[in-house]
């Protein structure tokens, strides 16, 4: 329940950015030290969650929900929830510490962002091309580093 707490108190405090979203692979290589900020980090968990979020609602609308075997939402969903117990455990539990003003999309942008993505980017046998296509894949590269931001804290 903290952790839906922490993502529904993310949303009306983030700042709107009025810039081009550019391929997440190519403004991690820009953020060299991304992985150990959590501002970036919370970003990139937002980015890599919808484009699995929306690539996962893409590809059951096209080829149904049987023929889709991973499930991309759930594990869109688990990304941003690993990014938000991060943030729980950096400060201890007192999420009111974290500024959220740097970042430099809403949620909601990056969601429309996506979900207009998916909707012209998919080419058919499971397949995304364009930032969609690129985005997936940058953010597999990135799986581990999520799964291992609970051990960190451990």
């Amino acid at each position: 329940m903290k952790k839906l707490f922490l993502l529904l108190f993310l949303i009306p405090n983030l700042v709107m950015a009025e810039e081009k979203f550019i391929p997440v692979a190519e403004y991690t290589a820009n953020k060299a030290h991304w992985q150990s900020n959590l501002y970036e980090i919370l970003y990139v968990a937002c980015r890599c969650g919808f484009a699995y979020s929306s690539a996962h609602h893409q590809l059951v609308e096209h080829i149904g929900e049987d023929e889709v075997k991973e499930d991309l939402h759930k594990k869109g969903f688990d990304i941003a929830m690993k990014a938000a117990d991060h943030i729980e455990n950096t400060f201890g539990g007192d999420i009111s510490r974290f500024d959220y003003s740097s970042l430099e999309l809403t949620i909601e942008g990056i969601a429309d962002f996506y979900e207009g993505e998916a909707k012209k980017s998919y080419i058919g046998n499971k397949q995304f091309n364009g930032i969609m296509g690129n985005d997936l894949k940058a953010c597999e590269s990135y799986d581990a580093f999520f799964e291992g931001l609970l051990r960190e804290a451990v």
